[in-house]
């Protein structure tokens, strides 16, 4: 609160310079003008001003300094008080009219929840009465916190992908290609128009997608592996369903075909690959690479 202080010629005088003395001893034989004031405190006060003049002056700049002050509104204060006073503060009229800048392409970001959740915070910063810089500095501070937190969980999703594919690699050694594609066959195999495969991109488990997630391959292979003993093939992805030995046998005739680049596909590392697994599947009886405790 601004406090009702002597002008500066007033402070010299009381100073005791040499016109300040010949002043005051001019004035001596008159009554002083403070001799009718009785109480202390207000005597105390008078006596920083050497005249009614003085006093005058102070009580003026006073008054021009409380006029330009914004002081908040009483107990009882009419909301007309109270609108002129969050006005003066720079509160907007309503919630929309904060102004409020996000991290970079943020603003072009916000899906529907989180525009539904900035809402109901620029809501109650409003009914709060906060100023838009103090809203602005909320929003900085929580961005600044939320992107760490992101920085932090994407350094630990990573190590802990890099981790678990090193696990699963060092569990199926040279079946690592082999038992992932068993494993991707028979997700197509439950695949409903796409909706599976899109949920194995999309969903994220421990940092990893889930397709790509070694628990959940661990499983997928299992069950291919099962599917194809019992006389199921999980054909690549375009081709027909058929049996296993309808698989073998079609895949030897590449071999005895007229076609140079059939019998090149027959001879691939890849065609020879699949054919072990038809034939593991069919007349082996050892689990998949990794599973039930089989290490090699």
């Amino acid at each position: 609160m601004a406090e009702i202080s002597a002008p500066e010629d007033a402070k010299d005088s009381d100073a005791g310079g040499e016109g300040g003395a010949s002043g005051q001893a001019a004035e001596a034989g008159a009554a002083d003008w403070r001799d009718g004031i009785g109480d202390r405190k207000t005597r105390e006060f008078a006596d920083r001003f050497t005249s009614p003049a003085h006093l005058a002056e102070a009580a003026l700049n006073f008054r021009r300094k409380l006029s330009n002050a914004i002081v908040p509104p009483g107990k009882d204060a009419s909301a007309h008080e109270i609108t002129d006073f969050r006005r003066k503060l720079g509160v907007p009229d309503t919630p929309e009219g904060y102004d409020v800048a996000l991290p970079g392409d943020s603003s072009q970001q916000l899906d529907e929840g989180a525009r539904a959740r900035l809402g109901g915070f620029l809501k109650e910063m409003h009914k709060a009465g906060a100023t838009p810089g103090a809203v602005q500095a909320a929003v900085d501070s929580y961005s600044a916190m939320v992107a760490d937190v992101e920085q932090t969980l994407a350094r630990a999703d990573a190590n802990f992908r890099q981790t678990a594919e090193a696990q699963l690699a060092r569990e199926w050694g040279p079946d690592l290609d082999r038992n992932t594609e068993i494993a991707r066959r028979a997700v197509r195999e439950f695949d409903d128009g796409g909706g599976f495969a899109r949920l194995m991109e999309t969903a994220v488990v421990d940092g990893v997608k889930l397709g790509r997630h070694p628990s959940f391959l661990r499983l997928m292979a299992c069950v291919g592996r099962r599917m194809a003993e019992d006389g199921a093939h999980l054909a690549p992805e375009g081709n027909p369903r058929q049996t296993a030995q309808e698989r073998i046998d079609d895949i030897h005739s590449w071999n005895m075909s007229d076609d140079p680049a059939l019998r090149q596909k027959y001879r691939s590392g890849e065609t020879q690959a699949e054919l072990k697994g038809l034939y593991d599947a069919l007349y082996g009886s050892n689990p998949v690479v990794g599973a039930d405790g089989r290490k090699v």
